[in-house]
């Protein structure tokens, strides 16, 4: 029988309640054991706190600015900007910077299009795949069928052929659960693993075309071995958060990890609020005779039922006829049963704890509110700046492998594309500046005009 560990030992306290320590708190017994309960609890977190999902929303797609595309070939330049929207490049960077701030990592890789090709290997025809659905069956990982050209019964034989169709290109991004990462602490060397999903092999397996037609053979090979498919390490990108390390072997770590504990605490607070919303806060209304002393009190020689029906009639006039005039045989008088629910609400802990969650992830609330004024001094400028700078700079690494890639496969390789640079704030006096320096023959007419967030080639052509 194994031992114990550490982490047993302290859940079992905890649910007996037998520890005292400080350190031991009730939302240990529900924090995440592995890192895929941990990426679970982040998108768990995200889809549950709208706050904390729209402040990362903009945290990571304010830096992201508009491309620049530099080639000295009009047509090179055109392919691009068909390519750019294509792939939605812009929006794909935005979504690596929501999961790099929320889940820690994101992975991604860039899906060539091919043309799936099968051969008679008796006559030698050609038949694409979506023309060979009628007459051929995909059966354990083969393709057999009758060839129209010979009439024979073969096994027609795969030729995947390159295109260069921009329109089948597009960006994959991984789901995070699904990578694994191998790492060797001694040489540093990373292998990534993608466990296929049951569906996607289930599709494979049974022949669906839309899996057959263009999913890489090397997936569909890995499905027939029944293994986990290994990435090709210059065809796969790891955009990651800051790690521990060996400690989590090669994982970037997600942010929202230190805060699971006050997250934890702020759905507590959240589910003592929508207990009193439902219970206290409305109050219930008793109408009823009003005591008085001594033998004068009117419920002593009083029909009580009759008095009942008789202002629920009047009760259902008045709200019909607001003007309907009420006529009781006896003074009432209105009690109020709870309603007292507005004192009792817990929103300003509430909002405590939301702040400590922002503040633990390096958020300012002020940025969600669009304000910001914390920052108007100098050091305040700088803090923030550093922080977005090296996302910024991995997000630049990301777009640079992007472009280098898909240059490479189309021959584009005169094409340099890049962002905007990113500024914190607009500086009107840096923009003078660079006016004057233009002006003096210091700088170029495209470092003036990208100042001000346009294009030079995009502005003369408008001219």
């Amino acid at each position: 029988m194994a031992t114990p560990s550490p982490l047993d030992d302290l859940v079992a306290q905890l649910r007996r309640g037998g520890t005292s320590n400080p350190f031991y708190l009730l939302s240990n017994q529900f924090l995440p054991r592995n890192f895929n309960d941990v990426i679970r609890w982040s998108r768990f977190v995200l889809v549950n706190s709208p706050t904390l999902a729209e402040v990362i929303r903009k945290y990571s797609t304010y830096p992201i600015t508009s491309f620049i595309i530099d080639s000295k070939i009009e047509a090179h330049e055109a392919s691009w900007k068909k390519i750019i929207k294509k792939v939605k490049l812009k929006s794909f960077l935005e979504e690596a910077g929501f999961s790099y701030y929320s889940m820690g990592n994101f992975y991604f890789s860039i899906y060539y299009p091919l043309q799936r090709m099968l051969v008679c290997p008796s006559c030698k025809a050609e038949y694409t795949y979506a023309e060979s659905l009628e007459f051929v069956k995909f059966k354990n990982y083969t393709f057999e069928g009758t060839c129209p050209s010979c009439q024979k019964a073969v096994k027609f034989v795969r030729n995947d052929r390159k295109s260069k169709s921009i329109e089948s290109l597009s960006l994959v991004s991984w789901p995070v659960e699904n990578v694994s990462v191998h790492k060797n602490p001694i040489t540093g060397d990373v292998n990534y693993y993608y466990t296929i999903p049951a569906y996607v092999k289930k599709g494979i397996s049974s022949g669906d075309p839309m899996f057959i037609s263009t999913t890489p053979w090397s997936i569909i090979q890995a499905v027939k071995e029944g293994k986990d498919y290994l990435f090709d390490k210059n065809n796969f990108f790891h955009l990651k958060n800051m790690s521990f390390g060996d400690w989590l072997n090669g994982y970037g770590l997600p942010p929202l990890i230190s805060s699971y504990s006050f997250i934890f605490y702020q759905v507590l607070l959240r589910k003592a609020n929508e207990a009193i919303a439902m219970e206290r806060l409305t109050s219930m209304r008793i109408i009823s005779p009003r005591p008085a002393s001594g033998n004068s009190d009117p419920s002593m020689g009083l029909n009580l039922r009759s008095f009942a029906a008789n202002m629920t009639e009047n009760l259902r006039r008045f709200k019909r006829d607001p003007n309907h005039v009420m006529i009781s045989p006896v003074p009432t008088e209105v009690n109020n049963v709870g309603g007292d629910g507005r004192a009792l609400l817990v929103t300003q802990e509430l909002q405590a704890a939301e702040d400590t969650v922002l503040l633990g992830m390096g958020i300012p609330r002020e940025l969600m509110a669009g304000t910001l004024n914390w920052t108007s001094s100098t050091v305040g400028l700088r803090l923030l700046e550093n922080t977005i700078t090296n996302y910024v700079e991995q997000v630049i690494d990301m777009l640079d492998f992007i472009v280098e890639k898909i240059n490479n496969y189309f021959d584009y390789n005169d094409v340099h594309v890049s962002l905007v640079p990113f500024k914190l704030v607009d500086d009107d006096a840096a923009r003078q500046q660079i006016g004057a320096m233009f002006e003096k023959g210091f700088v170029s007419p495209s470092t003036w005009l990208e100042a001000f967030g346009f294009d030079l080639k995009e502005e003369q052509g408008k001219v």
